[in-house]
């Protein structure tokens, strides 16, 4: 890697140049960029702020037809070297994420999931493989030719029930995954339950796994496991070797067949975990307590804190805790650093629904930023908008407000592209040099959209070619 080229090499009368990769380029590996859920993934962008400093690389396939309506809170695409992945209706779909040129595309007839804002993702990437995952299978997919190279069955537990794969990451050198009931994650993406946007009731449950586990990607083989409670899957954190979670104790809830979340007794019964990604030991846990009513649980961490986000009852509480200076041995509780609440700027589209973001020593719940250290309320706030989530690069923040738009960290001030319209979640995504937006909004009927994917790249190019001529 490197803002060179590397060494040509002789092929049949030609001499091949290949690019090392841009040292201020970031990659969009998991739904929220990392597995550390920051919505931020490393990308620079040539410090772009505003979208007069960005400028159309490609545009074109795929439209909307590969895909579920825009509405049902979909994964969000992946970008991991020099690739962008796209998730269709029992389909996916890798671009060369400079020209977009279609590499390779696969019929996957139990590739779904929706309503992210209450369940994790259904994939990942790393820089040789996608890992998908389809009933109690993760496939694992060579990123560059589309081949299934092996399919890895789900960790579960022995109890006679029917488990899916529920989470699924790649951190610390490993493949982590969860166990959940079949029949938990949702797949319903027509009619208004659809949409996924309630305050209360069966649509607002949250899905929980029974077992979360380590796979040893070269072998397969299960390196440990952890039962201790109904794991939430929005939760599932890895940072600096930790894995970060909430998990529900209620012995009824336990008991029960349905691994769909919600109601008093939830409320009464979660407990904040975190454990050693090498090896599932437990390092700390505590209770959390006094949560109002939940529509969402969000966790994240960056910067040797952990961030709680939860949503209910018109407002939201955001938590701080430093777990930098936790001492596993004695086991003891993160310290609570800050807390704020602050009630929702509306009640649909998504606004009741604000999940944390962190970059460069900030934190943002729509519609507030946060200093993340001390819990100051910055000036600045994020405008409006609705239905879909944000992802970060080092100077702004991308998201929907009716067209896509990006909003200047610094400034506060927005701007968008007309026409361009992302889907219901986060469909628009920062890696690869590249702000990469494949199309979205297809089935919107609110507008005149244009529906095409799009690359974009900076105006100030951070790659500065290299010619040579041979003799």
């Amino acid at each position: 890697a490197g803002n060179s080229a590397s060494a040509g090499t002789r092929h049949e009368g030609f001499t091949l140049w290949r690019r090392g990769a841009m040292p201020t380029a970031g990659e969009w590996s998991h739904l929220y960029g990392k597995p550390d859920n920051t919505a931020f993934g490393g990308e620079a962008l040539g410090g772009a702020k505003k979208v007069d400093d960005l400028e159309v690389q490609w545009i074109g396939r795929p439209g909307a037809r590969y895909q579920a309506d825009r509405s049902p809170r979909k994964p969000s695409p992946l970008s991991t070297s020099g690739r962008l992945f796209l998730q269709g209706l029992h389909r996916m779909i890798a671009l060369d994420a400079y020209n977009g040129s279609i590499l390779w595309s696969l019929e996957l007839p139990h590739f779904e999931r929706y309503n992210m804002p209450r369940d994790s993702s259904n994939w990942c990437a790393d820089r040789e493989f996608v890992y998908a995952v389809m009933n109690d299978h993760c496939w694992k997919i060579n990123a560059a030719t589309g081949a299934v190279v092996e399919m890895i069955p789900v960790s579960a537990p022995e109890d006679g029930s029917d488990y899916h794969w529920g989470y699924v990451a790649r951190s610390d050198g490993m493949l982590i995954g969860s166990a959940t009931r079949a029949a938990a994650a949702w797949k319903n993406f027509w009619s208004e339950t659809g949409w996924y946007d309630a305050t209360a009731g069966a649509a607002t449950d949250k899905i929980a796994s029974d077992r979360l586990f380590a796979v040893d990607p070269a072998t397969s083989e299960t390196r440990w496991t952890y039962e201790d409670g109904l794991i939430l899957n929005t939760t599932i954190t890895a940072s600096e070797g930790k894995l970060y979670f909430v998990v529900s104790r209620d012995p009824q809830l336990r008991a029960a067949a349905s691994r769909r979340l919600g109601g008093e007794a939830f409320l009464k019964s979660l407990w904040l975990v975190a454990i050693d990604a090498s090896t599932g030991k437990k390092q700390w846990e505590q209770p959390l307590e006094g949560l109002p009513p939940i529509t969402v649980l969000y966790l994240a961490a960056a910067e040797g804190r952990l961030i709680t986000v939860s949503s209910g009852g018109g407002q939201f509480e955001t938590t701080v805790y430093d777990v930098a200076n936790v001492d596993p041995t004695q086991q003891t509780a993160a310290k609570l650093l800050w807390r704020d609440r602050f009630g929702w700027p509306s009640d649909n589209h998504g606004m009741h629904m604000s999940r944390p973001a962190i970059v460069g020593g900030r934190l943002f719940v729509r519609p507030l930023a946060f200093e993340l250290a001390s819990g100051k309320r910055l000036e600045t706030q994020l405008p409006g908008g609705g239905c879909g989530t944000y992802a970060c690069t080092q100077e702004m923040v991308v998201f929907r407000q009716g067209n896509i738009t990006v909003w200047d960290q610094a400034s506060g001030q927005a701007s968008s592209w007309h026409r361009l319209r992302p889907d219901c979640w986060l469909s628009t995504i920062p890696a690869a040099g590249m702000l990469l937006s494949p199309e979205g909004g297809g089935g919107c009927s609110c507008g005149g959209w244009l529906e095409a994917s799009v690359g974009f790249r900076p105006v100030k190019w951070p790659f500065k070619a290299q010619v040579r001529s041979d003799d």
